[in-house]
C-alpha cells in the first residue's frame, strides 16, 4: 500500500491552482483509505487516486457523474475539478463541494416517525431518477460496462461466495438448497437489455447525505455502472442499515413498484444474497479487513432474503 500524507503546503498549492483561496483547515475524512479523502476549509472534498491502475478512469467517470446527475433530480455534490495531470500531488485528484449535515446512518435514527417516512420516501425518488438513466443519456462517460458481462460477472461471483458457505458451513442444508433454487431460477432470466440502467452500485447510508429531515445528497460513485438496477436494492431485507422503523412502504411505492413479480423477485434476491454471502466471504478470507460484525449482518441479511 502506497504511504501517502497530504502536506499544508500541497493543499494549499491545490486549492490556489484551482482559484479556491488559501488553506483553513485540513481534515482526513476517511482514515485508512487505499484513496484517502480530504475535507479542505469545511468547504471542499478532495479525493485522490494512489495508484490502482483502474482506479484514475474510475475518477474520471464518477467526475463525469456529478457534472450530469442533477440533470435527472439526482442531488450530489457539484464537480469543482478534476486533474489527472500529477503535476501538484503526483496523483490524479478531483475536488467536489461539501454537503452539510449528517450522513443517513448517523442522521436518520434522530429523527421523529414523520421526518423517517419522509426519508424513506425520498430515498425511493432518489434511486427512481437515478435508474431513469439509461445507457444512450451516458455518452462520453468511460468505465461504465454493459448489462451482459455485468450479469456474467454477477453469476461468476455468486458461484464464487456460495462456494465458500457451503465449504465452511455457515447454513442449514435447507437454506444452501433455498439459495441455490434462487439462483437457478436467476440464470434463466434473458433479454438484460430492457432493465438496464445506470446504478449506484453501493447503496448504503454512509453515502448519502440528509440535513433538516430531508435528504440533500448522494456521493461516492465509483462503483456506478451499467446493470440491473435491482442491484441497488441489495440491503433491501435489512431496512438499507437504518433499522425497523424506516418504511419500505413508502420507499416502494415512490420508487414506483408496489408488486414484485416473480422475475423481478428471483432478480431481488439474487442481488441481496449475493451481497450477504460477499460480506462473509470478504470478512472471513480478509479481502476487506471487516471484523466478526460483518459476518453476522451478511448471514442475516441471507436469512432475511430467503424469507422475503
Amino acid at each position: 500500500m502506497v504511504k501517502f500524507e497530504l502536506t499544508p503546503k500541497s493543499a494549499n498549492a491545490i486549492l490556489n491552482n484551482h482559484h479556491l483561496g488559501d488553506l483553513s483547515s485540513i481534515e482526513e475524512i476517511k482514515s485508512g483509505s487505499i484513496n484517502p479523502v480530504y475535507l479542505l476549509n469545511q468547504k471542499y472534498i478532495l479525493r485522490f487516486d494512489l495508484g490502482n491502475p483502474e482506479y484514475k478512469d474510475k475518477l474520471k467517470k464518477e467526475s463525469a457523474l456529478y457534472s450530469i446527475l442533477p440533470q435527472y433530480s439526482v442531488p450530489t455534490p457539484s464537480l469543482i475539478a478534476f486533474d489527472d495531470s500529477c503535476t501538484l500531488s503526483n496523483y490524479p485528484y478531483f475536488i467536489i463541494s461539501y454537503l452539510s449535515g449528517q450522513n443517513l446512518q448517523d442522521g436518520f435514527p434522530l429523527q421523529s416517525v414523520d421526518f423517517k417516512n419522509t426519508l424513506s420516501s425520498e430515498l425511493g425518488s432518489l434511486l427512481r431518477n437515478l435508474h431513469s438513466i439509461k445507457q444512450k443519456d451516458l455518452n462520453g462517460i468511460d468505465m461504465l460496462g454493459d448489462i451482459n458481462s455485468w450479469v456474467d460477472k454477477v453469476k461468476k461471483n455468486f458461484v464464487i461466495y456460495l462456494s465458500h458457505i457451503k465449504d465452511n458451513n455457515y447454513f442449514s442444508a435447507d437454506v444452501i438448497t433455498q439459495i441455490e433454487t434462487v439462483f437457478a431460477d436467476y440464470q434463466k432470466i434473458s433479454n438484460w437489455e430492457i432493465v438496464a440502467s445506470l446504478t449506484h452500485g453501493d447503496i448504503n447510508p454512509g453515502n448519502i447525505k440528509m440535513d433538516n429531515g430531508h435528504l440533500t445528497g448522494i456521493f461516492d460513485f465509483e462503483y456506478a455502472c451499467i446493470a440491473d438496477p435491482f442491484i441497488d436494492f441489495e440491503r433491501f431485507p435489512l431496512n438499507y442499515l437504518l433499522g425497523d422503523t424506516f418504511n419500505q412502504q413508502l420507499f416502494l411505492q415512490s420508487y414506483g413498484l408496489t408488486n414484485f413479480s416473480d422475475e423481478q423477485k428471483t432478480r431481488l434476491k439474487t442481488y441481496c444474497l449475493s451481497q450477504g454471502m460477499w460480506e462473509i466471504w470478504a470478512t472471513a478470507t480478509q479481502q476487506f479487513p471487516y471484523g466478526q460484525e460483518v459476518i453476522i449482518e451478511g448471514k442475516l441479511l441471507v436469512t432475511k432474503t430467503i424469507n422475503l
